[in-house]
Protein backbone atom coordinates (compact mmCIF):
# COMPACT_ATOMS: atom_id res chain seq x y z
CA UNK A 1 0.00 0.00 0.00
CA UNK A 2 1.39 3.42 -0.81
CA UNK A 3 1.03 6.89 -0.15
CA UNK A 4 -2.76 7.30 -0.97
CA UNK A 5 -3.87 4.65 1.07
CA UNK A 6 -1.94 6.23 3.89
CA UNK A 7 -3.64 10.01 3.22
CA UNK A 8 -6.56 8.17 2.78
CA UNK A 9 -7.02 6.40 6.26
CA UNK A 10 -5.74 9.79 7.63
CA UNK A 11 -8.47 11.16 6.03
CA UNK A 12 -10.92 8.59 7.37
CA UNK A 13 -9.92 8.99 10.73
CA UNK A 14 -10.62 12.25 10.36
CA UNK A 15 -14.20 11.39 8.86
CA UNK A 16 -14.75 9.20 11.64
CA UNK A 17 -13.88 11.67 14.57
CA UNK A 18 -13.43 15.35 13.99
CA UNK A 19 -16.46 17.21 14.60
CA UNK A 20 -16.84 19.47 11.21
CA UNK A 21 -14.55 17.93 8.96
CA UNK A 22 -15.11 17.97 5.42
CA UNK A 23 -12.62 16.63 2.45
CA UNK A 24 -12.52 16.84 -0.93
CA UNK A 25 -10.24 14.56 -2.89
CA UNK A 26 -9.40 14.31 -6.56
CA UNK A 27 -7.79 12.83 -9.43
CA UNK A 28 -7.10 13.43 -12.61
CA UNK A 29 -10.10 12.23 -14.02
CA UNK A 30 -13.46 11.05 -12.45
CA UNK A 31 -13.01 7.50 -12.68
CA UNK A 32 -10.00 7.78 -10.78
CA UNK A 33 -11.72 9.09 -7.85
CA UNK A 34 -14.78 6.84 -7.97
CA UNK A 35 -15.58 4.08 -10.30
CA UNK A 36 -17.00 1.69 -7.68
CA UNK A 37 -13.47 -0.78 -7.91
CA UNK A 38 -11.17 -0.41 -5.61
CA UNK A 39 -8.38 1.56 -7.64
CA UNK A 40 -10.10 4.31 -7.55
CA UNK A 41 -9.62 6.71 -4.45
CA UNK A 42 -13.14 5.88 -3.29
CA UNK A 43 -13.04 2.58 -3.82
CA UNK A 44 -9.85 2.60 -1.32
CA UNK A 45 -12.38 4.44 1.10
CA UNK A 46 -15.04 1.50 0.55
CA UNK A 47 -12.58 -1.02 1.27
CA UNK A 48 -11.25 1.05 4.45
CA UNK A 49 -14.91 1.75 6.20
CA UNK A 50 -15.70 -2.29 5.05
CA UNK A 51 -13.12 -3.73 7.29
CA UNK A 52 -13.17 -1.60 10.31
CA UNK A 53 -14.86 -2.98 13.08
CA UNK A 54 -18.49 -2.56 13.69
CA UNK A 55 -18.10 -0.73 17.03
CA UNK A 56 -15.87 1.99 15.40
CA UNK A 57 -18.24 2.92 12.33
CA UNK A 58 -20.45 5.91 13.23
CA UNK A 59 -23.69 5.39 14.70
CA UNK A 60 -25.93 4.65 11.60
CA UNK A 61 -23.87 3.96 9.18
CA UNK A 62 -24.87 2.12 6.05
CA UNK A 63 -22.02 1.60 3.46
CA UNK A 64 -25.26 1.61 1.12
CA UNK A 65 -27.00 4.56 2.33
CA UNK A 66 -23.74 6.72 3.15
CA UNK A 67 -21.50 5.67 0.49
CA UNK A 68 -22.27 7.66 -2.95
CA UNK A 69 -21.38 8.49 -6.37
CA UNK A 70 -17.82 10.68 -5.07
CA UNK A 71 -19.29 11.47 -1.63
CA UNK A 72 -18.86 9.69 1.82
CA UNK A 73 -20.76 10.75 4.56
CA UNK A 74 -21.03 10.22 8.67
CA UNK A 75 -24.50 10.42 9.49
CA UNK A 76 -23.29 10.52 13.35
CA UNK A 77 -21.32 13.38 13.26
CA UNK A 78 -22.63 15.11 9.46
CA UNK A 79 -18.72 15.11 8.51
CA UNK A 80 -17.99 14.16 4.53
CA UNK A 81 -15.31 13.65 1.83
CA UNK A 82 -16.48 14.73 -1.60
CA UNK A 83 -14.95 14.00 -4.57
CA UNK A 84 -14.37 15.76 -8.01
CA UNK A 85 -12.48 15.02 -11.08
CA UNK A 86 -9.04 17.36 -12.48
CA UNK A 87 -11.15 20.43 -13.93
CA UNK A 88 -9.64 24.24 -14.10
CA UNK A 89 -12.23 25.31 -11.34
CA UNK A 90 -11.47 22.26 -8.90
CA UNK A 91 -12.40 23.41 -5.40
CA UNK A 92 -13.24 27.01 -5.78
CA UNK A 93 -16.85 26.59 -4.28
CA UNK A 94 -16.71 25.72 -0.57
CA UNK A 95 -14.26 25.54 2.14
CA UNK A 96 -12.99 22.07 3.32
CA UNK A 97 -10.77 20.93 6.39
CA UNK A 98 -8.21 19.02 4.13
CA UNK A 99 -7.76 19.17 0.16
CA UNK A 100 -6.11 15.90 -0.96
CA UNK A 101 -4.82 16.28 -5.03
CA UNK A 102 -3.76 12.52 -5.84
CA UNK A 103 -1.16 11.94 -9.28
CA UNK A 104 -1.00 15.88 -8.59
CA UNK A 105 1.80 15.46 -11.50
CA UNK A 106 -0.78 14.31 -14.24
CA UNK A 107 -3.42 16.98 -13.91
CA UNK A 108 -3.86 19.08 -16.68
CA UNK A 109 -4.33 22.16 -15.00
CA UNK A 110 -2.15 22.00 -12.01
CA UNK A 111 -1.08 25.65 -11.65
CA UNK A 112 -4.77 26.52 -11.76
CA UNK A 113 -5.98 24.03 -9.30
CA UNK A 114 -3.21 25.04 -6.94
CA UNK A 115 -4.05 28.94 -7.25
CA UNK A 116 -8.06 27.89 -6.62
CA UNK A 117 -7.43 25.37 -3.37
CA UNK A 118 -5.44 28.18 -1.82
CA UNK A 119 -8.67 29.67 -0.55
CA UNK A 120 -10.63 26.93 0.10
CA UNK A 121 -8.63 24.66 2.45
CA UNK A 122 -5.46 25.44 4.18
CA UNK A 123 -4.42 22.27 4.31
CA UNK A 124 -3.67 20.69 0.87
CA UNK A 125 -1.85 17.30 0.36
CA UNK A 126 -0.48 16.55 -3.36
CA UNK A 127 0.70 13.29 -4.34
CA UNK A 128 2.25 11.58 -7.57
CA UNK A 129 4.18 9.33 -9.07
CA UNK A 130 7.00 10.73 -10.84
CA UNK A 131 6.19 13.05 -13.72
CA UNK A 132 9.21 15.25 -14.51
CA UNK A 133 9.36 18.88 -15.37
CA UNK A 134 6.09 20.20 -14.34
CA UNK A 135 4.25 21.68 -11.14
CA UNK A 136 3.89 18.89 -8.90
CA UNK A 137 8.10 18.47 -9.82
CA UNK A 138 8.95 21.85 -9.15
CA UNK A 139 7.04 21.78 -5.50
CA UNK A 140 8.38 18.47 -4.86
CA UNK A 141 12.37 19.44 -5.59
CA UNK A 142 11.41 23.43 -4.48
CA UNK A 143 12.96 22.96 -0.80
CA UNK A 144 10.28 24.68 0.76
Amino acid sequence: MGVTWCVEAWLLHHWLFDSGFQALIGSRKEDLVDNWEMDSLFGKFAYLVNHLPEWLLPEGFNIKKHRMSMKLLNPENGNAIIGESANDNFARQGRYSAIFLDEFAFWDWPGSVWTGTADASKFRIAVSTPNFDNTFSKFRHSGS
